[in-house]
């Protein structure tokens, strides 16, 4: 989740000055207890950016989980990787590689292809809130 929220930041015309833009550490709790870290790193690569973030915490059971997602200098998708648990009883193993007007797609030792018919910016992908 907070990988998506981090590729929704990119929309707003961040230009960062050096390899390695931003980087942080997350504490994460759980029922105010402390249970963990999620780490992340954005960067350029190349033409574009890249976007690595894993997640190690402890509840009944450790948890770790590893993502990438590299995107064009325009915020294009070019790959997208996740490998790991999001939960004690939950795996992830899945990845998406974009050329052209085709994404190929893995998850848990399945492929297809898949049609790209639009791009996807994090402003398009994500529905935006009602106004009150």
């Amino acid at each position: 989740m907070s990988l998506v929220l981090l590729a929704a930041g990119l929309s707003v015309g961040w230009q960062p000055t050096s390899a390695v833009a931003e980087h942080g550490v997350l504490r994460l709790h759980y029922v105010q207890k402390a249970i963990g870290y999620e780490r992340y790193t954005l960067s350029r690569d190349g033409d574009g950016l890249a976007l690595t973030a894993d997640f190690d915490f402890t509840d009944r059971g450790r948890v770790q989980l590893a993502a990438a997602l590299r995107t064009t200098a325009d915020y294009a998708p070019v790959s997208f990787t996740a490998k790991g648990k999001t939960y004690r009883f939950v795996n992830v193993d899945s990845q998406v590689t974009v050329e052209g007007a085709t994404a190929t797609v893995g998850a848990d030792g399945r492929e297809q292809q898949v049609a790209v018919t639009r791009r996807s910016t994090p402003s398009t992908a994500m529905p935006r809130s009602p106004r009150r």
